[in-house]
């Protein structure tokens, strides 16, 4: 069987590492063969001069088209024709970084699955190592349990937080253009911090900042908080 020069070059490209680019890749999902067709419609065979092909995409009328999909070393060429693509076993493999996704055996597939795997932890060290040179939040100190006994209560003491002067330049204090109702809550913060006295820390903080107290707050808060059990 000829190769022409297309199909030998994507074979090519495909031998390292099962699909276009440069090491490991991680995969985001793989279906089976049939199931992609299934979902995506029947094969669509990319044809250069000749009945034989390596790349493809699945689209029919009730489906729109898939991304090109190669055929990996493992699978070679495909013949296009009736029988050829009745033949084809396999799965199709979607990668994070790739448009294109790849055609390959299942003994290729359990290779990219160790390869993917490398690749994830090594995600998860940089996120780990990004996240200890990330500057502390000042309201959120890091690998510390936050609790009663550590949480600051003085008088505005929680104005060095930047998550607090974000949300109170949304917010727009005044009788006029103050939140109202439920939405209101949307300014709560998601996540504990040693501020509790903050307006954006609960939703009766922020609902007593934007209503009977919206002028006296921090007066209101500090001695309220001295008198919580």
């Amino acid at each position: 069987m000829a190769l022409t020069k297309e199909q030998i070059l994507t074979l090519t490209c495909l031998k390292e590492v099962g699909v276009k680019g440069v090491g490991p890749q991680k995969i985001l999902r793989y279906w089976d063969l049939r199931d992609f067709c299934g979902r995506y419609g029947r094969v669509t065979p990319h044809l250069s001069g000749s009945s034989d092909f390596t790349s493809f995409h699945c689209e029919d009328r009730s489906h729109d088209a898939s991304e090109t999909i190669h055929c990996s070393e493992g699978i070679g060429v495909c013949e296009a024709s009736f029988v050829g693509i009745l033949s084809m076993r396999g799965y199709v493999v979607e990668f994070a970084d790739q448009d294109d996704m790849l055609f390959c055996t299942e003994a290729e597939l359990a290779k990219l699955q160790e390869d993917s795997k490398i690749v994830e932890a090594q995600e998860r060290e940089e996120s780990a190592r990004r996240e200890m040179e990330r500057p502390e939040h000042p309201a959120k100190p890091r690998g510390v349990k936050i609790t009663r006994e550590i949480q600051i209560t003085e008088y505005k003491a929680y104005a060095i937080c930047p998550d607090y002067k974000a949300n109170h330049s949304m917010f727009h204090f005044s009788p006029v253009t103050r939140p109202r109702g439920y939405e209101i809550y949307n300014y709560v913060c998601k996540e504990d911090c040693i501020f509790p006295t903050c307006p954006f820390y609960s939703k009766r903080a922020v609902a007593s900042y934007a209503n009977e107290h919206w002028s006296d707050y921090d007066d209101w808060i500090v001695e309220a908080y001295k008198n919580l059990k």
